[in-house]
């Protein structure tokens, strides 16, 4: 689920309070945590993460699980050890599952990148990308892996079992502030590679169930060609209320969503599932239908519909919940709703463990939990006006939604607008509407007559609800906080712990208590923006894979020496690495360009950055016309920049034969920081830097010339820079580099280096007397070793 913003409507509350209201006593708090299915989540969660993180060899969890196992047996006399053993038995139950569904393949798959395989398995399509799934050569918990022929139409084999063949790889792992690493996203979702397919084709005769979802595929692909052409601009909006498809025309439109906090109803979500299975089951009672036949029929009915939008998690958590609470109710037992989204989790986690790293089902689970602590204090007057009773429902439940999901759309770097309050008691309603007369449109598709007045009545309820969001995006005073900005999550977690704090005091009348909170709260508060804090100048080389880009920041603006590449995976690292980089960093202003030389992996995000930033220079060795028409300004003498106070460049130009040696090579310096940027010069552009004299090449670090590779001179430049950091920009290539050579030269000399393809982005923070290197650190999965 691509989600950047998330609340809850009242709609699933009510029907949580109807449950909670009945079942759960005064004293909640007193055995809110007594619940052994409560408790198991807990432990497999943190069993889950401490494996994760830990990586716990297979030898080392038998033991542990075999301690707590028989720890059971033989201190059940002794309720605290015998609690200790259990939670040992789960966490490393936990830790076993996650050792079959993750190590495993990625040990399997290590063996075989860059190689040619053969998998049998089944096609789908999820958001406009084909996945090979129940890859036969496993069996358990089978991997994932994408497919990637942009020639081949996989779109006939989809839900077949089929025989592919291609080249394997696995994802990249470039790791940057801002940015993703594509290979630890893509892994936490159970895909472990990317597969350039060769050839694929059916084999045997298809499943059951494959050709019960190639249906379901095949009706929905109808209904969306059909309401296409009725509903025009107002498509996107209803294709994704109703099951979940977000094309790129949706995603262009997703900020007005995301700032008045509505986004979550164009998710298939909770929501859905509420609205129209309570309304079926409340309908089938009121026409007096049998309560197991209603019951059964209400449970098919919400079964069908998730078949219908893909099974979306969050929409399968309220699905299990839903039928547990009806299942419970007709056999005439009283079941704590702690008890239901416990056993949600269990079961969608033994099914698909994977659930626990995606933010859309954290976000589902956590709010629903929410709701239910909230409901369970019941703090709103039976004597209160129906009116006054919905308006404290909605203001409540999204003062607690936020106070346990907040933490979560700011580790997840989503967004938080507070509209969510207003939106809760004005547009959520309207949206809700709009899901049910969405779904009734689909029995009505094939009535000419009543699918125009269906029509115009979608587009009218879309049209309501785009105008009063806009109207609330512009006329209520509102916070919005994107949290992919690092000041902005800063915001965010004092804005948590100032909520929490409040809560609490609104809750607790003791003067200790208050006492002690506010202490509590004075220290984090301080604790949080002493790690706002940062150094006012920055110097950044990021992983752009077999490339360079280098990035000075200070005062909200920013200069570039080289803009990266394309690579593998990524595509083009101006519009996925360094754009979201310079966004983190909540960069206005990107004063200047400066280029190395003009081959693509040192120049290609170049168009991204000015179709963002208006850039007032881009500098290069000789006059140049880049990609999108851009033009740059030669240089062709030494030159020192002061420009872009504090720093100062000192451009030293080289001329050679080769189109490596006809480049320019930047000094840039700040207080008592400096760092020499080579590009790739070879052996005569060295020979001619070495002639610039020592003073104008001496600096604190030297990105090492062309991705590590060795020259005969390089010793001595290193000699004469005399640096006490060295850093080696590179990833995956043909050519070997980094030299060996290279590596013992630097070892040789005492010189340690930070290596772009192991570590992830080099920056360096620079204070007045002093400055101090860090690493972004990466996780690289292809090259993990044997456990």
């Amino acid at each position: 689920m691509n989600l950047k913003s998330y609340d809850r409507s009242d709609s699933e509350y009510n029907y949580l309070l109807s449950i909670t209201n009945k079942t759960i006593p005064p004293n909640v708090f007193h055995k809110f945590f007594r619940y052994p299915a409560f408790l198991f989540s807990i432990w497999i969660i943190i069993g889950f993460f401490l494996q994760e993180y830990f990586n716990l060899s297979l030898l080392l969890i038998i033991v542990l699980f075999g301690l707590g196992f028989f720890g059971q047996i033989f201190l059940y006399k002794y309720s605290l050890w015998f609690s200790l053993a259990n939670c040992l038995f789960w966490l490393m139950f936990a830790g076993f599952i996650h050792y079959f569904t993750y190590q495993i393949p990625i040990n399997a798959f290590r063996l075989v990148q860059g190689t040619k395989v053969t998998y049998q398995g089944t096609i789908q399509r999820i958001n406009e990308k084909y996945y090979l799934s129940k890859i036969e050569s496993f069996s358990g918990y089978r991997p994932v892996l994408l497919l990637k022929n942009p020639e081949l139409d996989l779109d006939q084999f989809l839900f077949q079992r089929v025989e592919v063949t291609g080249l394997f790889q696995p994802f990249l792992a470039c790791s940057n502030p801002g940015s993703i690493n594509l290979q630890t996203y893509w892994r936490r979702k159970r895909i472990f590679g990317e597969i350039q397919v060769y050839k694929c084709y059916p084999i045997g005769n298809n499943t059951f169930w494959n050709n019960f979802l190639s249906c379901f595929e095949q009706k929905r692909k109808a209904l969306s060609n059909h309401w296409r052409i009725k509903l025009g601009i107002e498509y996107p909006y209803f294709a994704a209320m109703l099951w979940g498809e977000k094309n790129d025309l949706f995603q262009d439109n997703t900020v007005l969503l995301q700032e008045t906090g509505i986004y979550h109803t164009f998710c298939i979500s909770g929501l859905h599932l509420t609205i129209l299975g309570g309304i079926l089951f409340f309908v089938l009672q009121k026409i007096r239908c049998p309560k197991p036949l209603a019951m059964g029929t209400s449970i098919l009915f919400c079964l069908l519909y998730l078949f219908f939008c893909s099974i979306a998690p969050s929409a399968f958590r309220a699905f299990l919940m839903f039928a547990l609470y009806l299942v419970t109710k007709q056999i005439g037992r009283n079941t704590f709703s702690i008890h239901f989204i416990s056993i949600a989790f269990l079961v969608m986690f033994f099914l698909q463990p994977e659930i626990i790293f995606q933010p859309g089902c954290q976000l589902s689970f956590v709010s629903t939990l929410a709701i239910i602590l909230m409901s369970s204090l019941n703090p709103i007057s039976t004597q209160s006006t129906k009116l006054l009773r919905w308006i404290i429902n909605g203001t409540l439940l999204s003062t607690a939604v936020s106070l346990f999901t907040l933490p979560l759309l700011i580790l997840n770097h989503l967004s938080f607008s507070s509209l969510i309050w207003t939106s809760n008691l004005i547009l959520i309603p309207i949206a809700q509407l709009s899901i049910l007369i969405n779904f009734i449109s689909i029995f009505v598709s094939w009535v000419p007559p009543l699918t125009n007045v269906f029509s115009h009545l979608i587009r009218f309820l879309i049209r309501i609800l785009i105008t009063l969001s806009e109207w609330s995006q512009n006329n209520i005073p509102h916070l919005f906080w994107n949290f992919d900005v690092e000041k902005q999550r800063i915001f965010g977690w004092v804005f948590w712990v100032s909520l929490s704090f409040l809560i609490t005091l609104f809750m607790t009348k003791k003067i200790k208590i208050i006492l002690l909170g506010s202490m509590i709260f004075l220290s984090l508060i301080l604790i949080l923006f002493g790690f706002s804090v940062q150094s006012q100048f920055q110097v950044w080389v990021l992983d752009v894979g077999q490339g360079l880009a280098l990035v000075g920041l200070f005062d909200n603006q920013a200069i570039c020496i080289d803009t990266g590449g394309v690579i593998r995976t990524y595509g083009n690292t101006g519009y996925t690495i360094l754009l979201p980089f310079l966004k983190n960093y909540g960069i206005h202003q990107l004063q200047s360009v400066y280029l190395t030389h003009y081959h693509q992996d040192h120049t290609a995000g170049i168009q991204s950055l000015t179709e963002v930033y208006d850039v007032s220079g881009i500098y290069g060795r000789f006059e140049n016309q880049l990609e999108g028409g851009i033009i740059t300004t030669p240089i062709d003498s030494p030159t020192i920049s002061k420009h872009h106070h504090p720093y100062q460049i000192e451009i030293i130009p080289i001329s050679g034969f080769k189109e490596n040696d006809q480049a320019l090579v930047y000094r840039l310096s700040i207080q008592n920081f400096s760092c020499l940027v080579c590009g790739d010069i070879e052996e005569e552009g060295i020979h001619q830097l070495l002639k610039a004299g020592e003073d104008k090449i001496q600096s604190e670090v030297i990105i090492i010339p062309h991705h590590g590779s060795y020259t005969t001179d390089l010793a001595q430049l290193i000699r004469q820079v005399r640096p006490s950091l060295a850093i080696i920009s590179t990833g995956e290539n043909r050519y070997g580099h980094p030299d060996q050579r290279t590596l013992k030269l630097l070892n040789d000399l005492e010189i340690p280096y930070y290596r772009t393809d192991s570590h992830g982005a080099v920056g360096f923070l620079i204070q007045r007397t002093n400055w101090k290197g860090i690493v972004h650190g990466k996780n690289d999965f292809s090259k993990m070793d044997h456990q």
